[in-house]
């Protein structure tokens, strides 16, 4: 069952500035907790299970962050805010980062039905 939290949603352009503002290293889950996007007292430990997504930049939900993040931390931290929402660029709708994969992927096919040789 989902808490509350988990539903509550972000912009990506709040994101993109809050990174702004911080460039110092450190684990994603600590700073988006310290950036509100997540409660304080959250312990999660869910990896990101929508990979390759088409996320609204208007409603990035809490929980997506908590999974993305925790996947991006075990990869070893360390890493600036800034990074870490750029990333994340990859998978919101309407960034020149998801166009460049979408196109990338329509030029390799990708959604095309396979033809029957």
């Amino acid at each position: 069952m989902n808490s509350d939290w988990e539903r509550q949603t972000f912009t990506f352009a709040y994101l993109k500035r809050q990174a702004e503002l911080d460039s110092k290293p450190g684990m994603m889950i600590t700073w988006l907790k310290k950036i509100g996007c997540l409660p304080v007292a959250v312990n999660w430990q869910k990896t990101n299970r929508l990979p390759n997504t088409n996320l609204d930049p208007e409603a990035i939900t809490a929980r997506y962050l908590a999974e993305f993040a925790f996947e991006w931390d075990s990869w070893g931290g360390g890493s600036t805010p800034r990074q870490f929402v750029d990333a994340l660029a990859f998978e919101v709708r309407g960034t020149s980062q998801k166009a460049a994969v979408s196109d990338v992927l329509s030029g390799l096919g990708a959604g095309r039905k396979p033809v029957a040789v």
